[in-house]
């Protein structure tokens, strides 16, 4: 369940991608241009401009909370295909009935589907950047250009194990759309960069703290996904296997975020606990 990402390339931003006021907009714009003449609207347009750059902070990363439990049929229906090895089906099942409660939006991914990858261990979300420089010469930002997401064999053993993985890689999912605008430091050298070159940020604490936020999401929403002792047993050994290993990488980032995900992971694993101790 471990996520990579893709970071190569860049381009400038085209001329045509400037904004055009809605009909409201334009509305309000034309009465202040009679109020105040061009010199004021002018003003205004160039503000509204500055702040629809903004891109998302580079440190605002939290992603809403959101879990509801498959309906019974869905549940019944998936495991019949996973009892025929239906993988893929299976998978289109599950992202359909997540599509439908608002949890997933397959419109995010290339291909607007998850795949199944028969050899691949958990699931992998893939995302490529590029970078940008905003016209006409102001700071170079990062661009989300494509991401995927597999799920492969091991997390194919219930319903509640498949739609876990996916909540799990949604969670990269809505992070890696979170970085898109964020801006660079440095202009992306012979072609490629790295994601480390966002300001007050290390690849490595970066990675840790992504893959922790999504374990432990999953194991505060472990009832709610339908995961069974020995799935929670599973993903407590995830945890503490390839995050619990890594909190050291977390030091490289601000004590902003890296104190509140030490806490956090404590309590996933303090949660986890609690639940294997109330499962008969």
């Amino acid at each position: 369940m471990r996520e990579r990402r893709g970071v190569r390339g860049h381009r400038r931003a085209s001329a045509s991608g400037h904004h055009r006021p809605t009909g409201s907009e334009a509305e309000r714009l034309l009465q202040l241009q009679r109020r105040a003449g061009n010199h004021a609207v002018s003003t205004l347009v160039a503000r509204q401009a500055a702040t629809r750059r903004q891109p998302n902070a580079a440190l605002d990363l939290e992603v809403p909370d959101f879990a509801v439990p498959l309906d019974r049929a869905v549940v019944a229906r998936v495991q019949a295909l996973l009892d025929e090895d239906k993988f893929q089906e299976a998978i289109d099942r599950v992202v359909a009935a997540a599509a439908s409660m608002g949890i997933v939006d397959a419109s995010l991914l290339h291909g607007r589907k998850v795949l199944y990858t028969a050899g691949l261990q958990g699931g992998l979300t893939r995302a490529q950047f590029s970078a940008r420089m905003r016209p006409p010469s102001g700071p170079w930002e990062l661009v989300l250009d494509r991401q995927s997401v597999r799920l492969g064999r091991s997390v194919m053993s219930s319903p509640a194990m498949l739609y876990g993985a996916l909540l799990h890689e949604w969670r990269h999912v809505r992070m890696n759309v979170r970085w898109n605008g964020a801006p660079l430091s440095a202009p992306p050298v012979d072609e490629t960069f790295e994601i480390s070159a966002l300001p007050g940020l290390d690849e490595r604490g970066r990675e840790v703290w992504q893959e922790l936020d999504a374990y432990c999401w999953q194991i505060e929403h472990a009832r709610e996904i339908g995961h069974s002792g020995h799935e929670i047993r599973q993903l407590l050994h995830n945890i503490q296997s390839l995050v619990g290993a890594s909190l050291s990488r977390l030091s490289t980032l601000p004590a902003t975020i890296a104190d509140p995900a030490r806490a956090r992971y404590s309590r996933a694993v303090a949660t986890a606990r609690q639940l294997l101790a109330n499962i008969p």
